[in-house]
């Protein structure tokens, strides 16, 4: 066994390599190499996230009470319609009219100005000028008074403050107005009309007009010529396509812009959220 062992010895000794005993390890050299120890990376802690839920888009507020949440839902984002429409109005004025009597103007109009008087930084000034059949002053129990048709025809001689009365808000103002009888002749004449919005309407953020139906009533294309846009109202399930359209050649041969229309009184068959899934 110890000549085995001596022979295995030897055999080691001659494989191993002559290393001279002034020899200095190669700084750069594989046996001087180490690889570097691993420290992981700091991981901050994670703050945890509150999840909200987002309101719904153009909501001004609480639904007034007595309106549905969801015909307050569709005025709210009439108001985003608009301020998109017209962004670089100061004083956006707005008519709302309707083809035809019955389909619920004088609601729709004081329902949305009611709605943006919400916002305190908005004034709103609520005109009725429905000479035919003025329904703000019923709709608010105010009394009618001189209005839109008899300061645009004799500027200056009647005063508007006096004629203003303030609504629910301080930021809600409404001009109700006189009917008219049986005169219906250049009822508005255009530049008194402008002039009152000039003199007066700039002192709002948003001017609302109620005004009769364009069907029945030739003056109310001609107030569409001296507001920023017309919004028609249509009566859901009543109104035929043709008389809307016949409304809209009115206002298209008079010049007069119109944005869209809102539909009115509308009921859902199925449930309003599956209305909205589709």
């Amino acid at each position: 066994m110890s000549r085995i062992r001596d022979a295995l010895s030897k055999i080691e000794g001659e494989r191993r390599p002559y290393v001279p005993e002034s020899y200095v390890p190669d700084a750069y050299g594989p046996e001087t190499y180490a690889a570097p120890e691993y420290v992981p990376p700091p991981v901050a802690p994670i703050a945890p996230v509150e999840e909200t839920v987002p309101a719904p888009a153009g909501m001004a507020g609480d639904a007034l009470p007595g309106i549905p949440a969801d015909f307050h839902r569709e005025l709210s984002s009439l108001r985003f319609t608009l301020e998109t429409a017209l962004p670089d109005r100061a004083t956006r004025v707005v008519q709302f009219s309707a083809a035809v009597g019955g389909e619920g103007t004088t609601t729709v109009a004081a329902t949305f100005a009611r709605i943006l008087a919400q916002d305190p930084s908005q004034s709103v000034l609520l005109v009725d000028a429905n000479v035919r059949r003025p329904g703000l002053g019923l709709f608010f129990g105010t009394p009618d008074r001189a209005g839109l048709r008899e300061m645009s025809a004799a500027p200056g001689a009647i005063d508007f403050e006096t004629s203003l009365v303030a609504v629910e808000r301080w930021n809600l103002h409404v001009l109700t107005g006189l009917p008219a009888g049986t005169d219906h002749g250049h009822l508005f004449p255009v530049e008194g009309v402008r002039d009152f919005w000039a003199r007066h309407g700039r002192r709002y953020r948003w001017v609302i007009v109620d005004a009769a139906p364009v069907l029945e009533a030739p003056e109310t294309a001609t107030l569409g010529t001296t507001v920023d846009t017309t919004v028609l109202i249509i009566q859901a399930a009543r109104t035929k396509r043709g008389v809307v359209q016949r409304a809209m050649d009115v206002f298209a041969k008079a010049g007069a812009p119109v944005l869209g229309a809102v539909l009115n009184r509308r009921r859902h068959d199925i449930p309003e959220f599956i209305y909205r899934r589709l």
